[in-house]
């Protein structure tokens, strides 16, 4: 069985629409032009779906409840702006922030591991620079033509520092011995 029903604006025009059919439900909300701002649903396995337009009917935000959820935003052109998702059941989540040619501008997410990244993108899309976190220790890399040019890090002994050349050859390395007492530096020429 199923049903459905509707509310007239004053002006004798269908404002909201509601429904049950085959185990889904659904709202349907229009502003004065006759725009649909709002829709929701539930469907047949329980999950959930919203959609938020803007004055003119664009999609301006949708959540999806479909794997654990998702929350999306978009311009007025419809193009998206951010994204915060789940990344499956006991694996976190991950936000995304989009430049206006929707290259990823900064990404915010946790690991396989659970442990935590931050990745700045350039005006491509591609790391400038990152931040993660492996066990108990943490990496900060910087980049340079899409190659990673220099790192700091922890290790089991202490801090570490690499910096490369733009082929990806170590130029200095430096870090805290793990095989004694004390450090080492390593500085060798780029060619």
């Amino acid at each position: 069985g199923g049903g459905a029903a509707s509310s007239p604006r004053p002006d004798g025009e269908v404002g909201m629409r509601t429904g049950v059919a085959q185990g889904a439900a659904v709202l349907s909300m229009r502003n004065a032009t006759g725009k649909e701002v709002l829709y929701a649903g539930a469907a047949a396995d329980q999950t959930g779906f919203m959609r938020l337009a803007d004055a003119e009917g664009d999609e301006a935000a949708s959540l999806v409840s479909t794997g654990g959820g998702s929350l999306v935003l978009k311009d007025g052109a419809g193009q998206v702006t951010a994204s915060l998702a789940t990344r499956g059941s006991g694996k976190g989540a991950g936000l995304e922030l989009l430049n206006g040619t929707g290259a990823s501008a900064l990404t915010l997410d946790s690991g396989d591991d659970g442990a935590g990244r931050l990745m700045v993108g350039t005006a491509t899309g591609v790391p400038a620079f990152m931040a993660e976190a492996k066990g108990q220790s943490g990496t900060l890399s910087l980049y340079s033509q899409e190659r990673r040019v220099a790192a700091i890090g922890a290790g089991r002994a202490g801090g570490l520092l690499n910096l490369l050349d733009l082929s990806g050859r170590p130029i200095v390395v430096a870090g805290a011995a793990t095989d004694g007492d004390g450090g080492a530096v390593s500085v060798r020429n780029s060619t």
